[in-house]
């Protein structure tokens, strides 16, 4: 059997994860223009045996998609043959590269379809042979087999739980959840390279290189634990380490979150203590940190981050809004409308298509599963100083859940309840949902590996059932003040064997069913006729 297609530059598992939220009959039709889209005009075609380049020549134009595959333009229809001078199975490749960028191409197999029916290949009407000569125009690359074959009441699931149900999420009556591609996310202190004065992954027990790629799947991060990415820290040292962590998500085809925070001393109203200033270990200029900026500040910063990075997805207009000393922000609640607005007047503005996102806030409250949050309340009917309030200016909602020793899959299922009934109470509740942050706080002198690998699953899990964009775990790499103890999720054997359980469980499924058990258990019907269990 011959392999699969693969890639340079190009994340296909994440085109296919993408192509599976749309209707089926025209997924793999979007999955092949994904691919189109990214390889651009006029590519170059090579064909290899082995590692022996065999022909190679200029398409004219971009490819063609056709239903569920990829053609050849006509103007490339006929070009010079290429005689194979030995019988290959499997080793014949066709190579599509980008102009632009030859780190951009896909690597097919040339293959019979019937070789390989759910693979990404090039097909031929015959067997590959000694002394035959292989006419492009007989090529086309086929859209995966396991695309356009999961709807139209061919989804499978299996039998929800009758007994044991402590509480009821999702039901078969309900309209199934698509798990987002970008779902398993994380904040990453260490990553691409350590700070100054910071530790080194090492020094946490980890290993391999510090610019390598995540040795899970992370399809999203954020900017707050990359010190360096701070308001103050780009104004102190420019963009140095915000381009690092740019190049790096984008390395391995993360969307990604940057978070406004530590307003520059410089551009702080006046009035305000340095108390609870963020990271003072690393902190280039004493900067206040959780002080309200002046009026207009929020808005310049903000464009010059969008201006700076065209592939920010979104931008979160604050790091956990609470009024000090609960949280991080000493002002009141109209100067923190008011600097929501100033950061959705920077991308409208700018013309940028990131999303302006909810100002990162935690609460801990587990009663009242479909009563809001009080201070959600407050802060959405806010003045924002222009006429309107603080809810008219997000296009998405971002927050955070830090979890203690007492945290259970059902009180951690209340809350995202109340996350659900707070911005339906605003008359946002369809707007995308995103946890930038989350973990366990170790509240003793013992830490219980099993716990928060539990509360690390758990967060994606109902991340996945509640249709969440992505779930930014926090400090996937730290375990000093990262909320995790020594256990970080990067390296521990516990959280790898979670992380990997969630995602051969969830990656692009659908969601039937989902419910919480009596015993603890998080239970997950999916499109497959799997039940996973978290």
């Amino acid at each position: 059997m011959v392999g699969v297609a693969s890639s340079r530059g190009l994340t296909l598992d994440t085109y296919k994860a993408l192509a599976l939220l749309e209707a089926d009959g025209t997924q793999g039709g979007f999955y092949l223009g994904l691919v189109r889209d990214a390889i651009g005009a006029n590519p170059y075609f090579r064909i290899y045996v082995g590692v022996d380049l065999k022909y190679e020549d200029t398409i004219v134009g971009s490819l063609n998609v056709v239903s569920n595959t990829i053609v050849l333009p006509t103007a490339f229809n006929e070009p010079a043959e290429t005689w194979l001078a030995a019988t290959v199975t499997g080793t014949c490749t066709v190579e599509i590269v980008k102009a632009s960028d030859s780190g951009v191409a896909l690597v097919i197999p040339i293959a019979k379809a019937a070789d390989n029916p759910l693979g990404d290949k090039w097909t031929l009407s015959g067997d590959l042979q000694a002394g035959v000569a292989v006419k492009t125009s007989s090529l086309r690359i086929l859209a995966p087999g396991t695309l356009d074959v999961g709807g139209g009441g061919t989804d499978i699931y299996a039998t929800p739980p009758t007994s044991g149900v402590a509480v009821t999420m999702w039901t078969l009556a309900n309209t199934p959840v698509v798990v987002s591609p970008t779902l398993f996310g994380g904040q990453f202190h260490f990553h691409p390279t350590p700070r100054p004065g910071d530790g080194t992954f090492a020094d946490q027990g980890g290993t391999g290189s510090m610019d390598a790629v995540p040795p899970m799947q992370i399809k999203s991060i954020g900017s707050l634990a990359r010190i360096g990415c701070t308001w103050a820290a780009i104004v102190r040292e420019g963009f140095t380490w915000y381009d690092s962590w740019k190049t790096w998500g984008n390395s391995f085809g993360a969307i990604r979150n940057y978070t406004l925070f530590q307003t520059p001393n410089e551009l702080a109203t006046s009035g305000y203590s340095a108390n609870n200033s963020y990271w003072p270990t690393f902190n280039p200029g004493g900067d206040k940190g959780n002080v309200p900026p002046v009026a207009g500040a929020a808005k310049t910063f903000a464009r010059s981050i969008m201006d700076h990075d065209s592939t920010l997805a979104t931008f979160e207009s604050w790091n956990e809004y609470e009024i000090y000393p609960t949280g991080y922000w000493q002002g009141t609640k109209e100067q923190m409308a008011r600097v929501m607005r100033e950061c959705n007047e920077a991308r409208i503005e700018s013309g940028h298509s990131c999303k302006i996102l909810w100002p990162g806030m935690v609460n801990w409250d587990y009663t009242n599963p479909d009563v809001g949050f009080d201070n959600w309340a407050e802060l959405a009917a806010a003045s924002d100083g222009a006429g309107g309030q603080a809810k008219d200016h997000i296009q998405g909602f971002g927050h955070h859940i830090y979890s203690s020793y007492g945290t259970t899959a059902l009180s951690m299922s209340i809350y995202f309840r109340k996350v659900q009934a707070s911005m339906n109470a605003m008359g946002k509740g369809s707007l995308p949902k995103y946890m930038t942050e989350g973990a366990l706080i170790p509240d003793g002198a013992s830490f219980d590996v099993t716990l928060a690998s539990n509360i690390y699953g758990w967060q994606y899990a109902l991340c996945a059932i509640y249709g969440y964009v992505s779930c930014n775990a926090w400090s996937m790499d730290r375990g000093a003040s990262g909320n995790w103890g020594g256990h970080v999720p990067w390296f521990t054997t516990q959280f790898r064997a979670k992380h990997d359980l969630l995602v051969n469980g969830l990656h692009g499924k659908k969601i039937g069913w989902a419910y919480v058990m009596t015993n603890n258990t998080i239970q997950i019907g999916t499109n497959d006729g799997n039940i996973l269990t978290v």
